[in-house]
């Protein structure tokens, strides 16, 4: 059995397959890749306790420093952070409170969530379990993130920040 423009959808199918190879090979000479497993410290902006958090509650945190690859910044401090109560016990029930936040992700500058894990917990044998604003905790880059290099700022043009003192960072950047 034949059919008509069997060869034609083949050969259009190869032509694509050829621009795609070469609209790849010119986009990845201009991209940067912020590879999985990256370690990004963060600071927890949400104070939190387990006497009032339930399973859910949003949590915020902000990068502690700069995040870069090479010399160029492509998660200033202070970025936004998002995680969410995984477990809490409470201590009025058995004395011994407990607290374990999940990080998901971290937005980049222009927007873009980057998936991201890591936890932050707390625990107690006597009383309700704590975590404090400014408490440190690590999170991993979940899998390559590509970015464009000139969608980044260089690690020279970009403003110092503080990220564990809000005062001194600048407008737009916590």
């Amino acid at each position: 059995m034949s059919f008509p423009g069997k060869t034609t959808c083949a050969s259009a199918m190869l032509l694509g397959a050829l621009v795609l190879v070469v609209t790849t090979s010119t986009l990845s000479a201009n991209q940067l890749s912020l590879k999985k497993g990256t370690p990004i410290k963060l600071i927890l902006a949400t104070p939190l306790s387990s006497a009032g958090a339930k399973i859910g509650d949003p949590v915020e945190f902000r990068t502690a420093e700069d995040v870069k690859i090479g010399n160029v910044v492509v998660l200033p401090a202070g970025s936004q952070g998002r995680g969410f109560v995984a477990n809490v016990e409470s201590g009025k029930l058995f004395g011994a409170g407990k607290l374990d936040v999940y990080i998901g992700t971290v937005t980049a500058p222009s927007g873009l969530r980057i998936p991201v894990y890591g936890s932050c917990e707390a625990a107690t044998t006597n009383g309700e379990a704590v975590l404090t604003e400014g408490t440190a905790a690590t999170a991993e880059v979940d899998l390559d993130i590509p970015f464009d290099s000139g969608s980044v700022t260089a690690a020279s043009d970009v403003q110092k920040t503080d990220a564990s003192d809000p005062a001194k960072t600048p407008p737009g950047q916590m």
